[in-house]
């Protein structure tokens, strides 16, 4: 295991998950590898969906290009073959190459949807039929801050793709409601981190960087993957079980601060 997840989590109170199939598309590297390090610790049986293979012990790797349709299909058949019917579906999938405005071309504008829109999207509900066997379960979609409220020109691709699938979330989600009676619920929630320390992102800027943003929250704590992987798993548990076509924020309250700060003019907030 990668964290001592018994100082977080509490496999009594997500039981629920113990010997059931759960599917992270994403899960190599970041959060998504620490989400399914946690579900392998709840006892679940784990399958990661991702470009590269990883090596840990007991959890499956299925490589494949999950923006390319043909692959996405194989990767996805063959994870549910390996795990069972899933009773939760994660995507952490994400590509936010920055690229100015002035030179963003339509081949890049669209790889970014594909990566961040397209495969999520048709990810989750050809999942859908294989979880509504399994009596239902639950799905959780990354959407990011640059799709809803920050709005920088050289995060054009990226964000728009995310506000899109903000929006895929939603009708995802009544989609499945279409189908659910009780017994057989499925439901879809976004999740909209704010800035967490992940490798990735490390290697993009330095520490200082780091804490000087999470002095900007109203929580004044910097955010490693390990500590919103909680909340994710809760809200694919039972205890959540209202949660369906909303996305849930953990950004430490940034975007409550920036904006108040638009609204109520005060400089010091939004410096």
């Amino acid at each position: 295991m990668k964290q001592d997840w018994e100082n977080r989590l509490s496999r009594e109170y997500f039981g629920e998950f113990k010997g059931r199939g759960a599917i992270i598309a994403g899960g190599a590297a970041g959060i998504g590898a620490a989400l399914a390090d946690a579900l392998l610790w709840l006892g679940a049986k784990v399958a990661v969906l991702d470009k590269n293979k990883i090596s840990t012990k007991d959890i499956i790797s299925i490589t494949g290009d999950l923006s390319a349709e043909a692959e996405r299909k194989r990767a996805l058949d063959e994870a549910i073959r390996a795990v069972g019917a899933p009773s939760a579906f994660v995507s952490t999938l994400g590509y936010d190459t920055r690229v100015a405005f002035d030179n963003l071309t339509q081949e890049q504008a669209e790889v970014m949807m594909r990566v961040n829109f397209f495969a999520p999207l048709f990810a989750a509900r050809d999942m859908m039929p294989a979880m509504r066997k399994a009596g239902g379960g639950a799905i959780c979609l990354f959407t990011s801050r640059h799709g809803s409220e920050i709005f920088e020109p050289d995060m054009t691709g990226y964000g728009a793709a995310k506000a899109a699938l903000d929006s895929g979330i939603k009708r995802l989600a009544v989609k499945a409601g279409e189908g659910n009676a009780p017994g057989s619920i499925i439901r879809v929630f976004g999740f909209c981190p704010g800035w967490v320390q992940t490798e990735a992102q490390k290697v993009r800027f330095s520490a200082q960087q780091f804490e000087d943003a999470a002095q900007e929250q109203l929580v004044p704590t910097g955010m490693k993957p390990e500590d919103i992987v909680p909340s994710i798993i809760f809200g694919l548990s039972r205890h959540a079980g209202l949660l369906s076509g909303t996305t849930l924020r953990f950004d430490g309250g940034e975007g409550q601060i920036k904006t108040s700060a638009v609204t109520s003019g005060s400089k010091k907030a939004a410096s």
